[in-house]
C-alpha cells in the first residue's frame, strides 16, 4: 500500500469571521449590519448627515466593526433649523419609517431572488424595518423583525452655544418640575471638564436631558465633528460609514485613556423586563484586549465578509497618526492627571519662591528619596543595555556607556529666530498672541487649547518651520562638532556614511503658574534609546522654577537650570543619561517648550558597523529601535 500524504490544514479562500460576539449571536451581528447598512442608504437618499457614536465609533476605530462587547449600533442624526424643509430631524421622523419599510421590501426581494438562483441564500422569513420614535426618552430606534434583541439608536445631536443653552435642557424634569440644583450642577461640571468658562462652547450635544446626563461627556467639538467623513469601516460596510472628523480625541473623553487597549466585562441583563425596553449592562472588570480582539467581527455569512488586515499594530498605526506621541503628551499632562509630589515637596521646602532653588544640603536631603530612585532605574537599564550588546573595550564603567560621548556633553548654541520662528508660528497655531501668558487664556483645558495641534492642516506651518530646524540647522551643527572632534575620521579606503535620525514630531512641554510636569528621570528609563541626543528649545522666558532642570555629566548631580530670556537660545544635553526633572512654577510666567531628540548611524561601505568599538554597538540598528521607534512621528 502506498505511503499516505500527510493531511494538510485547508488554505482558507475567505476572511476570518473574527473575535466571537460575547452579547449577541452571530445571526444578531448579522441583523445588525444589515440593518445599518438600510439606514443610512436612507439618510444618504434624504441627505440627512449622520455619524456613529459612543461604543459604535469606538469600534469603527478599534477593529472597524461592532465591538465584540457590544449589543446595538448607535449613530446620531446632527439637527440643523437652517435646513430648507426645516431640521434634519423633523425630515427623518416624515420619511425615515417609510423608506425603511421600502428597503425591507427591497431586500426580501433580493434575498428571495438570490435563494431560487441557488447561489447558497436561504428563502428565509422576509424582514420588517421598524422605526420607533423614543421608546425611552433618550433616542428613537430601529429594529428589524427577524432579530427583537437587537437594534440601531438613533440620537439627535444639536449645537449649543454657551453652558446656559445646555442647562435650559437638563434644568426641568419631564413633569414640569426644576430638577435639584446639585443634579444640574454635576452634570455641567462633567461637561466642562474642570473649565472655568463657556470657552469649550459652541458644542454638538444630545437634543435631550436623560441622554446628557447619561452620557455627558460625549459630545463634539465643531473641529472634531466637521467636515464629516464617509471614510468609516464596519463590518461588510467598507469606507461607506459616516464619522466625525476627528475620532480619537473624542473616544478619549467619552472612555478614558484605555480605550484602546481594555475592554469592560460585561453581563448582559436584557432578558430582565424593564421599563422602557432600555439596555442594561452590569460592568465588570477591565480586561487587556487580545490580539484576536482587535479583529475585524465579520458578518457569518461568507459572501458579505471583506477582506481586512486591520489588527492592532495597524490601529497603533492609526492612533499615531491621528494623535501622536508628542500630542499624548502635551494633551495628557495636567495638575489633575499627575501627580505632583516632587514638585510639591520641592515647593514646600522653599515656601513658594519662584526662584532657582539653592540645592544646598537642606534641599538634596527632601530631593534623596526621588532622585535615588531614579537613579536605580538608571543602573538597571544601562545593566540591562550591557547584556544586549558585546563590549570587545574590556571592563566599562556603566555610567561611560554612551555613543559618541565627546558630542553628548550639555553646550548652549544661539539660532536665528527670523529663519526659524518656532515661537510665533506655534503662537498663531494655537491663536494666542503670547506664549507666556497661555495660563491667562479663557480656555483652561490644555486638551482643547492645544487641541489645532492635532489637525495635519492647521499644524503644517509648524512641522515645516520645525523640518527646517532639525535638518538646516541642528543636525549640521552637530555634525560639525563631531568633524571637529574627528569623530567620523577613516581612511580613505572605507567609504563611511552617516545617517541622523530624528524625531519626526517635537515634544511640546507647556508648563503653566501652579503646574508641574515631571520629577528625577533619565529617558533611558522610559524606554528611549541611549543613542539619542537631546535638544531643548525654550520658546519663551525659561527662568526660576519654571525651567528644566539637569545634570551636566551622569552621576553628577549639579543641579542648574537651561535658561532662556528669549527664543533664540537651544540646548543640546545628554537626556539619554542624565537625570532632569521640572520643579512646580511658581512663577508669573508659562513656559513653553519643543523638546526632540537625534541619533546617529554610521554604515561602512554600505554594512551598518557592528560592535568593534562601543559607540558603533550603541547606535546599531537594535538599540535604536526603542519602543517609540514604531509609533509614528513623536
Amino acid at each position: 500500500m502506498p505511503p499516505q500524504p500527510h493531511a494538510r490544514a485547508p488554505i482558507r479562500d475567505y476572511p476570518h469571521i473574527g473575535p466571537t460576539p460575547l452579547l449577541l449571536s452571530r445571526a444578531e451581528v448579522d441583523e445588525l449590519y444589515d440593518l445599518l447598512g438600510a439606514l443610512i442608504s436612507c439618510l444618504d437618499e434624504l441627505s440627512i448627515p449622520y455619524v456613529l457614536i459612543a461604543g459604535s465609533l469606538l469600534g469603527a476605530v478599534r477593529s472597524q466593526s461592532i465591538l465584540f462587547n457590544d449589543d446595538d449600533i448607535d449613530i446620531a442624526l446632527i439637527d440643523d433649523d437652517s435646513s430648507d424643509d426645516g431640521s434634519n430631524y423633523r425630515h427623518a421622523l416624515e420619511k425615515l419609517p417609510d423608506l425603511l419599510r421600502e428597503k425591507s421590501k427591497q431586500r426580501s426581494i433580493e434575498e428571495a431572488a438570490s435563494a431560487k438562483r441557488g447561489n447558497g441564500t436561504k428563502l428565509r422569513t422576509p424582514a420588517t424595518y421598524m422605526y420607533k420614535r423614543r421608546p425611552w426618552p433618550g433616542c428613537d430606534r430601529v429594529k428589524s423583525s427577524l432579530a427583537s434583541r437587537v437594534w440601531i439608536d438613533i440620537f439627535i445631536m444639536q449645537r449649543y452655544e454657551s453652558i446656559q443653552d445646555v442647562l435650559k435642557v437638563i434644568s426641568v424634569k419631564d413633569n414640569g418640575q426644576a430638577q435639584p440644583q446639585e443634579y444640574i450642577d454635576g452634570i455641567a461640571s462633567a461637561i466642562m471638564s474642570g473649565s472655568t468658562s463657556d470657552s469649550i462652547f459652541p458644542l454638538y450635544h444630545f437634543d435631550n436631558r436623560k441622554a446628557i446626563e447619561l452620557w455627558p461627556r460625549e459630545y463634539f467639538l465643531p473641529n472634531e465633528l466637521f467636515p464629516i467623513k464617509k471614510t468609516f469601516s464596519f463590518g461588510p460596510l467598507v469606507k461607506s460609514v459616516a464619522g466625525p472628523a476627528a475620532a480619537v480625541q473624542p473616544l478619549l473623553r467619552f472612555f478614558g485613556d484605555d480605550c484602546f487597549t481594555h475592554y469592560v466585562r460585561t453581563e448582559h441583563t436584557r432578558g430582565k423586563k424593564k421599563k422602557g425596553d432600555t439596555t442594561s449592562w452590569e460592568e465588570g472588570e477591565k480586561l487587556p484586549l487580545s490580539d484576536e480582539q482587535y479583529e475585524t467581527v465579520q458578518h457569518s455569512r461568507i459572501q458579505k465578509r471583506v477582506w481586512s488586515k486591520h489588527n492592532r499594530t495597524r490601529l497603533e498605526e492609526y492612533l499615531a497618526t491621528s494623535l501622536n506621541q508628542t500630542d499624548v503628551e502635551v494633551l495628557v499632562d495636567s495638575p489633575k492627571e499627575r501627580t505632583n509630589w516632587f514638585g510639591a515637596t520641592v515647593r514646600t521646602h522653599t515656601a513658594d519662591s519662584p526662584d532657582q532653588p539653592n540645592f544646598d544640603k537642606a534641599l538634596r536631603e527632601v530631593m534623596e528619596p526621588h532622585v535615588a530612585k531614579a537613579r536605580l532605574k538608571r543602573e538597571q537599564c544601562e545593566q540591562e543595555l550591557l547584556g544586549m550588546i558585546s563590549v570587545k573595550n574590556g571592563n566599562v564603567p556603566s555610567l561611560t556607556i554612551a555613543p559618541y560621548p565627546t558630542i553628548r556633553s550639555e553646550r548652549p548654541f544661539l539660532y536665528d529666530v527670523d529663519s526659524f520662528p518656532l515661537h510665533t508660528i506655534l503662537a498663531d497655531t494655537i491663536g494666542v498672541d503670547d506664549l507666556s501668558l497661555l495660563h491667562e487664556h479663557p480656555i483652561k483645558d490644555k486638551r482643547m487649547l492645544l487641541f489645532s495641534l492635532l489637525d495635519r492642516d492647521a499644524r503644517k506651518r509648524f512641522h515645516q518651520c520645525y523640518d527646517a530646524f532639525v535638518t538646516t540647522f541642528c543636525i549640521p551643527l552637530l555634525h560639525s562638532i563631531a568633524m571637529s572632534q574627528s569623530i567620523f575620521a577613516a581612511s580613505a579606503a572605507v567609504s563611511t556614511s552617516i545617517t541622523y535620525r530624528y524625531q519626526a514630531f517635537p515634544c511640546i512641554r507647556v508648563i503653566r503658574p501652579g503646574e508641574f510636569s515631571i520629577g528625577p528621570h533619565c529617558d533611558i528609563a522610559y524606554g528611549h534609546s541611549i543613542g539619542n541626543i537631546n535638544f531643548h528649545i525654550p520658546l519663551t522666558p525659561a527662568f526660576g522654577t519654571n525651567a528644566l532642570y539637569v545634570e551636566g555629566f551622569p552621576g553628577r548631580e549639579d543641579w542648574h537650570p537651561l535658561s532662556s530670556k528669549s527664543p533664540g537660545l537651544g540646548y543640546i544635553f545628554d537626556g539619554a543619561r542624565c537625570l532632569h526633572f521640572a520643579l512646580e512654577n511658581t512663577t508669573e510666567r508659562t513656559r513653553v517648550s519643543v523638546d526632540f531628540r537625534i541619533a546617529i548611524t554610521r554604515c561602512r561601505n554600505g554594512v551598518a558597523c557592528g560592535d568593534d568599538e562601543v559607540d558603533d554597538a550603541l547606535c546599531s540598528k537594535d538599540i535604536l529601535d526603542d519602543r517609540f521607534s514604531s509609533a509614528g512621528p513623536g
